[in-house]
């Protein structure tokens, strides 16, 4: 068993360390690299999932949730927390519970919407560069 928790201590630092390199990137000007791996380390932290015996949450910020609790009858459940990260397996465990986590959502969404606001800085700048070769 200290096997196990060892290793659920190393993801959770892996996943906090990938969320430091994913800023850092994007604070360096590293903009596109920055904004496909904050993408990834933002999907990490939608899902939050109380299923078959797996308990999985992660967010390195805040989070704010919306779910459902399917265990013993229909319930919704909203939640918000400060940075979290809980992984454990057992298979005795009988809850059903799905959160959504809309603050990654919401970021993946700003991040796609830089990334096409950056692409059409760029076009303008070649559509600028091809008229002053034209004169």
């Amino acid at each position: 068993m200290a096997g196990t928790s060892v290793l659920f201590f190393l993801l959770a630092v892996a996943l906090y360390v990938f969320s430091i390199v994913c800023g850092r990137k994007l604070i360096k000007g590293e903009v596109e690299n920055g904004v496909k791996l904050s993408i990834v380390n933002q999907l990490l932290q939608v899902l939050n999932i109380n299923a078959f015996g797996i308990i999985y949450s992660f967010f390195a910020g805040i989070q704010a949730t919306i779910g459902v609790d399917f265990t013993s009858d229909l319930s919704f459940k909203f939640g918000f927390q400060l940075a979290g990260f809980m992984f454990s397996y057992d298979p005795n465990q009988t809850d059903y519970i799905v959160m959504i986590n809309v603050v990654p959502i919401v970021i993946i969404y700003l991040l796609e919407k830089s990334r096409g606001d950056e692409e059409n800085e760029i076009t303008e700048e070649l559509l600028d560069v091809e008229e002053e070769n034209e004169y």
